[in-house]
């Protein structure tokens, strides 16, 4: 009895793999994003974005460097669309 609780333990162990995650950066047009009805809905009018090489006025309040990496359910999803669906839900 023992030793077939332990060969199936020792199958259970060799058995198992452990789940990978992708790690890929996608550059996806800000423009097109920004352009979506919902997104703009979601963001509001109260602030205005400034992407790379526009010009700004002088800032007023600086709130720092924010970095997030927040990961999200990818699973049979466009890369397009999953990291849409990240960025609207914040």
């Amino acid at each position: 009895m023992r030793k077939t609780l332990f060969i199936l333990a020792l199958i259970g162990v060799v058995g198992v793999q452990g789940a990978q995650a992708r790690d890929v950066e996608h550059s996806l047009s800000i423009a097109e994003f920004m352009a979506d009805a919902e997104v703009r809905q979601k963001l509001g009018s109260d602030v205005t974005f400034y992407f790379s090489g526009q010009p700004t006025p002088r800032v007023g309040k600086s709130f720092g460097d924010v970095v997030t990496n927040r990961k999200t359910n990818s699973f049979g999803k466009p890369d397009a669309s999953a990291c849409r669906w990240r960025c609207s839900r914040r």
